[in-house]
Order: structure tokens, then C-alpha cells, then sequence
């Protein structure tokens, strides 16, 4: 590995080994990427695997749905945070959405109660947006290049949890975004922040530390390098801490909703602080297309 994804400066240098892979840093742009990069069957077996709950969250939406069959607010409870960040946005009811990363479609649920009745989705797992499309959602697989050929300056607003540090080239995917999305239209995306306060204590013990799951370890200035070059402003970034969703993740897991209810409540005045000073373990980023 002789040069930097994202400024091509050839000043990296080796800071973790996990798992038979490198990640390196650059000095230049502060980025963190994985070295080798798991190649074209390697990815295309990590993103149709839905048994194994690291992934772009395939195995875990498998958890989802059998927890909304025993409850149907669980769903809607999970993604309160999300939600809440799109109203954030003020966008009108009728505006047109695309959760990018969908897997079998479960967001949208929440998206759709929401009001935003103009939701469509897209996931590359096929075996997953096949399953969505028999509960009823409007999903979407497929070479992405066509998927935003065929849908050119559709959205007012695309959602991308979790999925930017999956990807072989962000840029180039983020990109094809900018080309689904209106002239003005927003960006709201989560990636998992290794500037964050258990990246720097635990290290390479971190769940943010993934190989080869995650392949690009992002820092708030590599983020804003990444952005301007595919065409975007960034308007806001947060590194949010142990929020709802944290909860009834906790939930998914085996430990009890009242507990982790508690454990919010008594890390409240750190998540204060942690938020405060960006220590998050992930990073909140909203964009505007240029």
C-alpha cells in the first residue's frame, strides 16, 4: 500500500494488525483505511451473507423482524433516533426519500409511519431487498450506476446509515449519490468514528476496528476531504452517544429494555460530555449537494 485513498499522498504510516489485516494512517488527511482491500468475491459473500449480524446490518435486520412479529413498536422504537434526525431536516411530508443500504427494508417502515410517504429503497443484497419487496416496500437492487441513471435527480433526501465504511470506493458510490439526489438536495449519513472515545482506549479492540467488514476509518477532517471531492457541503457533524436506539440494541442482544434504559440514564451527564467534545463512536455527518 503506497498511497492514500482519499489525497493520494504517499505518507502512511502502519498504526493497527487485526484479523491478517493492516490499517494504515495517512499524516497528510488523518484517513485510516484497510490494507489489503477484501476483493470482488469476498464483498459480494460478505453482502449477500444475512446470518452474520457485523454486516450492513444484514443479520441483525433477520433480528429485527422477529421482534417486531412478537411486538409491532419495536421498530419504530429502534429507529426513533433516525426519525428524529430526519425531522430535523424540516423537509415537507411529500418529499421524495431513498434509504441507500436498506437491507430488507424495516427503516422504511418507520420512515413511511413517519408521514414521508415518497420512500423508496436500495441495498445490494438481493436475497434481502427480495424479502422487503414480498412485505410490501418499494426496494431496489442492482448495479447502482443504473439505479441512479434510472432515477437521475429523484431524492430530497437520501439516508445512508452504516454503510460508507463498507465500501471498496466511498467516493465513487458517493458520487452516484449526488447524481439520485435534486439540485440542493441533503445527504444525512452515519459512519462509525475512530477519533472516538473507545477507539482510543480499546484500539485495535474496538468493534469500530473491523476487518474486513470496514474498510475506510473516517476522522472528521477525512470526512470533509471525502465530501467536497464527490460534490457536497457538509452542513453538520455529531458524534451522537448511547441514544434510544442503543437501548433496544441492547434489547436485540439479550439484555434487558429496562437496564439499558437505566444505563442511559446514569451515563447521561457523560454522554454530555462526550458528545460535546466529539468522542461519539460514530459520527453524524449531514451534506448538501452542491
Amino acid at each position: 500500500m503506497d498511497q492514500c485513498y482519499l489525497c493520494s499522498k504517499e505518507e502512511l504510516s502502519e498504526i493497527y494488525t487485526k484479523d491478517k489485516y493492516f490499517i494504515y494512517k495517512c499524516k497528510n488527511c488523518s484517513h485510516k483505511q484497510l490494507f489489503p482491500i477484501p476483493n470482488d468475491d469476498l464483498l459480494k459473500e460478505l453482502y449477500s451473507q444475512s446470518a452474520d449480524n457485523k454486516f450492513l446490518s444484514n443479520g441483525s435486520s433477520d433480528t429485527l423482524k422477529e421482534k417486531l412479529d412478537k411486538d409491532e413498536n419495536f421498530i419504530s422504537n429502534y429507529y426513533e433516533d433516525r426519525i428524529s434526525s430526519i425531522q430535523e431536516l424540516n423537509l415537507p411530508k411529500q418529499a421524495k426519500v431513498l434509504d441507500f443500504g436498506c437491507t430488507n427494508g424495516l427503516f422504511i417502515k418507520s420512515i413511511l409511519e413517519a408521514g414521508y410517504k415518497n420512500t423508496m429503497g436500495y441495498d445490494i443484497a438481493t436475497n434481502l431487498v427480495e424479502e422487503g419487496i414480498e412485505m410490501g416496500y418499494d426496494l431496489h437492487s442492482g448495479p447502482i450506476e443504473d439505479f441512479s441513471t434510472n432515477y437521475q435527480g429523484n431524492f430530497d433526501l437520501i439516508v445512508a446509515y452504516d454503510v460508507l465504511e463498507h465500501l471498496p470506493n466511498p467516493k465513487k458510490t458517493l458520487e452516484y449519490l449526488n447524481q439520485l439526489l435534486k439540485e440542493g438536495g441533503t445527504l444525512l449519513y452515519r459512519i462509525p468514528y475512530i477519533d472516538s472515545l473507545q477507539a482510543k482506549v480499546l484500539g485495535a479492540k474496538s468493534p469500530i476496528i473491523d476487518p474486513p467488514y470496514h474498510i475506510h476509518y473516517y476522522t472528521v477532517q477525512s470526512v470533509q476531504v471525502l465530501m467536497k471531492g464527490a460534490g457536497y457541503q457538509v452542513q453538520k457533524m455529531s458524534t451522537p452517544f448511547w441514544t434510544k436506539q442503543t437501548d433496544t440494541y441492547l434489547e436485540t442482544i439479550g439484555i434487558p429494555s429496562f437496564f439499558g434504559k437505566l444505563l442511559r440514564y446514569i451515563f447521561k451527564p457523560l454522554s454530555f460530555f462526550i458528545e460535546a467534545t466529539k468522542l461519539g463512536g460514530n459520527l453524524l455527518v449531514i451534506s448538501k449537494k452542491n
